[in-house]
């Protein structure tokens, strides 16, 4: 069922009014607080969540992600005024435009699709998990959950309410989610229903949020992204999608060597490109290459 809450528009928190937080509506309790003990009753309904997913039993995933929600939010003051919710698109969304519909190719388009457990344990006996942490991780797999229903529209808005939360979470690097799994994400579903412009504006943001903490195969992958999504769109812009291919892969044969998988999706992807402008022998070159990575 529907469950109403409401979250913080993306702004940054250094210079916000303190009273412009959900949470600063309580009291100085505990309840009042982001941070709780009893948030570990969430983690593990959460938990529970992921692994009823896991095991393609949706409609008990759906609950308990809920009831994780829920249960949040009866552990803190949590500020119900739904004017603070962003305006996410409910439309269902159209894959009529959508290229990577045949399973047999791989683009490397599919990065960040497991949704995640929240880590229960603790290095001190004081630490406990918040409010935001929890929230957004929460939300983050309510989103697989609408993918994996073929729910796309339902799974944008639930990237993106937990995207919002996260950008409030001054405890980022505690959370089991990331901002660049979530603009992944967001970026996944803009490309399946061909809107490849707003696409390429989350994978641009991800990659900025990838370089900044220097996460080089999550970089990699934000390239071959965004090579994909400049290879297919209406102008076809190949020069600016090989670049990203080759960067995407002199940073994945670095870091992974040449026979990695990952490293075949990138082969495979240039080779498209040489095919496309009648250069056939490096196409076929480099799909014998790509072929035989696979075949390891």
């Amino acid at each position: 069922s529907a469950m109403s809450f409401a979250f913080l528009p993306m702004i940054n928190p250094a210079i916000s009014e303190t009273r412009n937080s959900p949470l600063s509506q309580g009291s100085s309790s505990a309840k009042g607080r982001a941070g709780c003990p009893n948030m570990d009753v969430v983690a593990r309904m959460n938990n529970l969540g992921v692994a009823c997913l896991e095991s393609s039993d949706h409609a008990e995933a759906e609950q308990c992600f809920h009831r994780a929600l829920n249960k949040a939010k009866s552990l803190t003051c949590f500020n119900d005024n739904d004017s603070l919710l962003p305006k996410a698109s409910r439309e269902e969304i159209s894959k009529s435009m959508y290229i990577y519909q045949r399973g047999e190719y791989d683009e490397g388009m599919h990065t960040f699709c497991k949704p995640l457990n929240i880590d229960t344990r603790r290095t001190s006996s004081s630490e406990t998990l918040d409010y935001y942490t929890v929230a957004a991780t929460v939300l983050y797999n309510l989103g697989h959950l609408h993918i994996r229903i073929d729910q796309d529209g339902k799974a944008s808005d639930f990237f993106t309410k937990a995207l919002a939360i996260f950008q409030w979470n001054v405890n980022k690097l505690s959370c089991s989610v990331n901002e660049i799994a979530i603009l992944h994400n967001i970026g996944h579903i803009r490309y399946r229903s061909g809107r490849y412009e707003e696409a390429i504006e989350s994978y641009t943001d991800a990659l900025r949020e990838c370089r900044v903490q220097e996460r080089g195969i999550d970089i990699a992958a934000t390239l071959n992204c965004l090579g994909v999504l400049h290879f297919h769109m209406p102008s076809g812009e190949t020069d600016k999608a090989m670049s990203y291919y080759t960067e995407s892969l002199q940073l994945r044969t670095s870091l992974l060597g040449n026979d990695h998988c990952d490293v075949a999706t990138t082969l495979n992807n240039i080779g498209r490109i040489h095919y496309m402008k009648a250069r056939y022998d490096d196409a076929l070159s480099l799909y014998r290459e790509a072929l035989r990575i696979r075949r390891l």
